[in-house]
């Protein structure tokens, strides 16, 4: 029924860090697709009001180079096929009512609570060591939030090859120009008004602001 209207545009792990994991007691992530009618622009305002409760989480997002529509067996094939690493926010969007009693499929029905997200400056894979990489989110100057690409299962790659094959395993087609997003460095926040500066290392920095 979605596609009706949208389009595919990637997809997205979740539970990729063993804190979350634990806490849902699984032993595995989760995974969900992203929609074009979520691609957002940083140096737009995001308006908390066309969401239920709009969250806002760090990540790492895979450009993807090459058709894959078949199992990949390792990192070092996986890398082939992708194109460029990207600085990453996704903010989720939890539609439910009792959040004490969520569970993991609770989780996987919501489409793993995909909303909106923004992607930074795509940069060389081949020039960023993802697993040292280090996040520092700050709201109005004050810091709110810091991780590293470690917190992605030891190695975001390793969060990305999971996505993949969790993904082709169901049936899809990941294309060129897909985007994967591989889990959040750090916590999950909810979207407090005001301006946010997100600065991924060696991926950049992505600015954006919401709003009321």
């Amino acid at each position: 029924k979605r596609l009706s209207r949208d389009e595919i545009t990637g997809f997205k792990a979740g539970l990729t860090n063993e804190k979350s994991q634990n806490r849902f007691r699984v032993t595995m992530p989760v995974s969900g697709v992203l929609f074009a009618s979520g691609i957002t622009d940083g140096n737009m305002r995001i308006d908390r009001q066309h969401s239920n409760q709009l969250m806002i989480e760090t990540e790492i997002g895979f450009v993807v180079g090459q058709q894959i529509d078949k199992p990949v067996s390792n990192i070092s094939k996986l890398k082939k096929r992708i194109r460029s690493v990207v600085a990453a926010i996704e903010l989720p969007d939890l539609e439910f009512e009792n959040m004490s009693e969520l569970k993991v499929v609770d989780i996987i029905s919501s489409n793993v609570s995909a909303y909106a997200y923004i992607l930074g400056e795509a940069q060389e894979r081949k020039k960023i060591n993802l697993p040292k990489l280090s996040l520092i989110l700050s709201r109005e100057g004050e810091i709110i939030n810091s991780g590293s690409g470690s917190d992605l299962l030891g190695d975001p790659w390793e969060a990305a090859l999971w996505l993949v094959n969790n993904t082709v395993s169901q049936g899809w087609s990941i294309q060129p120009g897909h985007i994967l997003l591989a889990g959040a460095m750090g916590k999950m926040l909810p979207a407090k008004p005001g301006n946010y500066v997100a600065d991924f290392d060696e991926l950049g920095r992505i600015i954006f602001v919401i709003s009321e």
